[in-house]
């Protein structure tokens, strides 16, 4: 839902192969070529109910940066975020061989409200191995990353989408395992996670200005090691809108809840 409360987006859910981003009864399509010009990233109007499709699968394709990799490979939308104005959208277009194993092509795109101005930002040759979330920051424009561009572990990077090409700046030298980024409402901290280490996930709140970390909370995260990888719970951590207070997922106390976390600032 965007910020000003007047849209949703959505998309063909039972299209995505990683079943812990889709519905646990949506039928996988068997076509590996989705339906070109009635599918793709579509808007609802809140007040009304009104659906429309503002970027098809076709116009994707046509902004895709090497689109003839995409012979024989099934395709799949995922990841769609409103930047902090709601006019814009990002979102993440993937493909794979095979349906079944878990490696896949990664694409994002922005695009505006109105359909206009869609343009691949962070194409493929960004993501191998780099980039692991994506999320808006404090601007319209801004797009904040979770990336190991110089190989020396993931850093927490930002780039204005509206600059081409990317110009990218550091935040932080980051905080371990790859994670979930966002920004406090006032822009002057940030928030992160980590995927499990030594059975933890670690929470830090970074002050931008310094790019320092501290850590605020680690979380327990036991699984029997033939659970699946979609079955995990991450942390995902969430401001409220006056920035006084956090909530996270977790399996901490052995079942999973959200955990709302307070006083954050005297920790």
């Amino acid at each position: 839902m965007s910020p000003d409360g007047k849209w949703g987006a959505s998309l063909n859910f039972a299209r995505i192969p990683r079943r812990g981003y889709s519905y646990a009864d949506a039928v996988l399509e068997d076509d590996k070529r989705p339906d070109l010009d009635n599918d793709g990233i579509f808007l609802v109007n809140m007040y009304t109910s009104k659906t429309q499709l503002i970027v098809s699968y076709r116009q994707i394709i046509a902004r895709h940066p090497v689109a003839f990799d995409l012979e024989n490979m099934y395709q799949w939308l995922n990841h769609i975020i409103f930047n902090c104005d709601s006019s814009k959208l990002l979102f993440l277009s993937r493909y794979c061989e095979d349906t079944k194993i878990s490696k896949w092509n990664t694409n994002m795109y922005t695009i505006n409200l109105d359909g206009s101005d869609l343009a691949c930002t962070l194409p493929q040759f960004y993501w191998n191995g780099m980039i692991s979330h994506q999320i808006w920051g404090r601007t319209p424009n801004e797009i904040l990353i979770d990336a190991n561009w110089c190989n020396s572990g993931h850093e927490y990077i930002v780039y204005d989408d509206s600059i081409r090409p990317l110009e990218a700046k550091l935040i932080s030298k980051g905080l371990g395992p790859m994670g979930h980024l966002i920004f406090s409402p006032d822009g002057k901290w940030m928030l992160a996670d980590t995927y499990p280490k030594n059975a933890l996930q670690s929470l830090a709140l970074v002050e931008v200005a310094t790019g320092k970390i501290k850590i605020i909370g680690e979380f327990q995260h036991k699984q029997p090691n033939n659970y699946p990888v979609d079955v995990r719970c991450d942390l995902h951590p969430r401001w409220s809108a006056d920035g006084s207070i956090i909530t996270v997922d977790s399996i901490h106390d052995g079942k999973r809840q959200i955990y709302m976390l307070a006083n954050l600032f005297e920790r």
